[in-house]
């Protein structure tokens, strides 16, 4: 996600200075910051009840389910605002300097937000729709564990998204197989030419910052 942002930002000749530092720094410390204090109170709230169902609403006690379950909604509803505002932002602001690569850019994240919004979201959001519709306690526990079925798109959606989206991708992946069949990866002269073509903006880019 975060690549996709720096490659987009570049194209629209925007001065990103977070993007300055190594990308992978940025999510982990989010993940950090939040998964920490829920696990540490989680395992401090633990009780000898038997658990129906090993996963996070049945698994953990009762407030910090509520706690895990609320928040996750909040942070979905953000993660959709961030995704409206970055198509928003290239559609109306950048529109005019609009390139074929930042379109790749900007459908491949409206396919991630669809994927998005049924698949995790759907999930942490039926969560709480039983809670709210007030299900006794054992069709509760049905409930929430069938939303699972949701979780498992979105943690493998990404590789589909790819595969469907991005002809580089695709190509990529066709060459891993060749070779993991001891097969010589056959390079198309259009992905030869894209690469020349990065290849030679990079080298522009850098001889005008110097």
């Amino acid at each position: 996600m975060l690549e996709l942002l720096q490659k987009l930002f570049k194209d629209t000749q925007l001065a990103m200075p977070i993007f300055a530092k190594p990308t992978h720094l940025y999510p982990s410390s989010a993940v950090n910051f939040y998964a920490i204090p829920t696990v540490v109170w989680g395992f401090a709230a633990q009780n000898d009840e038997v658990i129906p169902y090993c996963n996070p609403p049945l698994g953990l006690a009762p407030a910090v389910s509520q706690y895990w379950s609320v928040s996750n909604v909040i942070i979905n509803c953000l993660v959709l605002l961030v995704y409206a505002i970055i198509i928003g932002f290239v559609h109306f602001r950048a529109k005019s300097r609009a390139c074929s690569e930042q379109r790749k850019v900007v459908r491949r994240l409206q396919v991630i937000v669809i994927v998005f919004i049924f698949s995790w979201f759907m999930a942490i959001l039926g969560v709480n729709v039983g809670v709210l519709l007030r299900f006794p306690p054992d069709i509760l526990q049905l409930w929430q564990s069938n939303m699972v079925f949701f979780a498992l798109i979105c943690y493998s959606q990404t590789f589909y998204v790819c595969i469907w989206r991005s002809k580089e991708y695709r190509s990529a992946f066709m060459e891993q197989l060749q070779l993991m069949a001891c097969q010589t990866p056959e390079i198309k002269p259009e992905m030869v030419t894209s690469r020349s073509q990065v290849t030679r903006f990079i080298t522009v880019q850098t001889q005008v910052k110097k």
